[in-house]
């Protein structure tokens, strides 16, 4: 579809033949004489009103550049933000690469550590045992007390035969 302004009608006069006496259509002048146009503002049949053409846009000739212009900064652009793109995502990933390796050398720390930690539990579970405090005390020339005394802590007040142990004689049957 084009947009070329619209073409005006000719102006087309509706009148009677010359002869004709019909009054309706026929005006008088002032000197007398009959015309038979249509009144100018009087509708006419089968024509409509077309409005008035836009005033045409004012249209520049504007003078090409002296040099045309390089593409080379633009592609070197790009190809520079394409190029830091990349040396961006590998620095990325070898980090997070070294983070794995520093991650899983943690993590078989921790489980290393962990299995010391229990053997190191077990093993003082072993020591305090009452078995094993009576057998070091027995190496270290320490005697279990047949009448223990205490102190009460609330008033002070001693509890039970403060003697000391004495050392049982082992029986001749335990010297072989």
């Amino acid at each position: 579809m084009s947009a070329a302004p619209l073409a005006r009608e000719p102006r087309v006069e509706y009148g009677l033949a010359s002869g004709s006496s019909s009054a309706s259509a026929a005006t008088t002048n002032y000197g007398g004489a009959r015309s038979y146009a249509a009144a100018p503002d009087a509708p006419r049949p089968g024509h409509r009103e077309t409005p008035a053409p836009a005033a045409a846009p004012r249209i520049h000739l504007v003078r090409t550049p002296l040099s045309p212009r390089s593409r080379i900064p633009f592609v070197l652009l790009c190809m520079t933000l394409i190029g830091g793109a990349l040396v961006g995502v590998l620095l990325f990933n070898t980090t997070m690469a070294r983070g794995a390796y520093e991650e899983r050398e943690l993590q078989a720390q921790i489980v290393q550590l962990a299995q010391n930690e229990q053997s190191l539990l077990a093993e003082l579970d072993a020591k305090a045992s009452p078995t094993a405090l009576a057998k070091r005390a027995r190496k270290l020339g320490m005697v279990q007390d047949a009448t223990p005394a205490f102190i009460r802590l609330k008033d002070g007040k001693i509890v039970g035969d403060p003697t000391p142990a004495q050392k049982p004689t082992k029986p001749a049957s335990a010297k072989k």
